[in-house]
């Protein structure tokens, strides 16, 4: 069964297409525009919003095209604005494994030139990556993040890193024992508010994990 929705996807647009593509989706029904830039939100009349992205999207290292981040649903969905039927001589090319994704993977190997292990993530799809830095023996077990997924082709592997981060809509949970905030927190009794909160939960107070306070929090305060 399929469950129909009329829900408004909150977009953040990054990079050097940021304004054509704003363009796009906030004249398209169904999506708006959240964290816009000064400029894109004065050029396009766009209200100020720190509503958390349901999809992100921004340049690619080589800056000839765009990496679109969010839920494979709703990057499908019909009437997505980015895609081979609506972009002439778009290509799409799907990326595995989600980004930050976390694996317990095992070390089959190391290169040497260019100093990092792979890293089998899954056996059963055949899944490797790389670890930057890293010199474990073969057969080590190691826990691992995905930093940059791969190509589904698999010409491009994934980028791992061992530093662990859980990232939510209003915080990110890092492996350091620290409280930050997004520069757009301004507000002194929300910043109070907040670390109070981070410092209630147990985990926290036994120095296990930091956390990152996102700009989505001054939307939900």
């Amino acid at each position: 069964m399929t469950v129909m929705t009329n829900a408004v996807k909150a977009c953040k647009i990054r990079g050097i297409y940021a304004t054509a593509l704003s363009i796009l989706f906030s004249g398209t029904e169904g999506y708006e525009i959240t964290f816009p830039s000064p400029e894109i939100a004065k050029r396009l009349n766009i209200a100020a919003s720190s509503k958390p992205a349901d999809i992100s999207i921004s340049d690619r290292p080589d800056l000839l095209g765009v990496v679109i981040e969010g839920k494979l649903e709703d990057i499908n969905a019909k009437g997505f604005p980015i895609g081979t039927a609506t972009v002439p001589g778009c290509t799409v090319m799907e990326t595995i494994p989600n980004k930050y994704a976390i694996y317990k993977g095992i070390v089959i190997g190391r290169n040497e030139r260019y100093g990092y292990n792979n890293v089998l993530l899954s056996s059963s799809e055949k899944i490797v990556g790389i670890l930057p830095g890293a010199d474990f023996k073969p057969d080590t077990d190691v826990i691992v993040q995905v930093e940059e997924p791969g190509s589904k082709s698999g010409k491009k592997k994934p980028v791992l890193t061992r530093s662990i981060a859980c990232p939510g809509s209003y915080a990110v949970l890092i492996p350091e024992n620290k409280v930050t905030f997004s520069k757009a927190i301004t507000d002194p009794g929300l910043r109070s508010e907040l670390e109070e909160m981070a410092a209630l939960h147990p985990a926290r107070r036994a120095a296990r994990f930091g956390i990152i306070f996102r700009s989505a929090c001054n939307e939900a305060h």
